[in-house]
């Protein structure tokens, strides 16, 4: 073997491993930076909500895997194996689980962000004080937006949505 093959084999060797590394990497990456953008939006921390006990069912020196995903867990896996489209987005992969309630314990997963429940435990809700609150500023937030479209001139809020009118 030449000298010039045996280099050329020896960079493709390495960038092959480069390469089976950076795939073999990329879906844990993907879930620590879900993890840190969730951590980001919410004002969460490794001491509340923000750690990996948010997606796994972790017990005492035991360390997050596959193995142990919880609820929550579970449903960030799901969308990120049917959609490869938003499969390493996660703005997207947290905005298309916010209305859904993953523990079933009547509160949706944006909810428990919003007020520190963990959205994989069924145990873990927020007080029903604060939970009322918290629905009543949305709800409010909601109808002064309804309000401000249906204000705007050129536009006709029909049964269908909104339009926008023609000239």
């Amino acid at each position: 073997m030449t000298c010039r093959k045996r280099k050329t084999l020896e960079l493709a060797s390495v960038a092959l491993a480069c390469l089976l590394l950076f795939v073999s990497a990329s879906p844990a990456l993907a879930k620590r930076d879900y993890l840190e953008k969730l951590q980001g939006v919410f004002g969460l921390t490794e001491h509340g909500i923000g750690r990996c006990a948010l997606c796994h069912n972790v017990k005492p020196n035991e360390k997050a895997g596959k193995g142990n995903l919880g609820l929550y867990g579970k449903d960030i896996q799901q969308v990120m194996n049917t959609n490869e489209q938003i499969k390493f987005n996660v703005d997207l992969i947290a905005v298309s689980l916010f209305k859904k309630d993953s523990d079933g314990d009547g509160v949706t997963n944006m909810e428990e962000f919003a007020l520190g429940s963990f959205p994989g435990d069924p145990k873990s809700v927020p007080a029903k004080d604060a939970l009322e609150a918290y629905r009543k500023r949305v709800a409010a937030l909601e109808a002064q937006k309804q309000k401000e479209g249906a204000a705007r001139p050129g536009t006709d809020k029909t049964a269908g949505g909104s339009k926008t009118m023609k000239k």
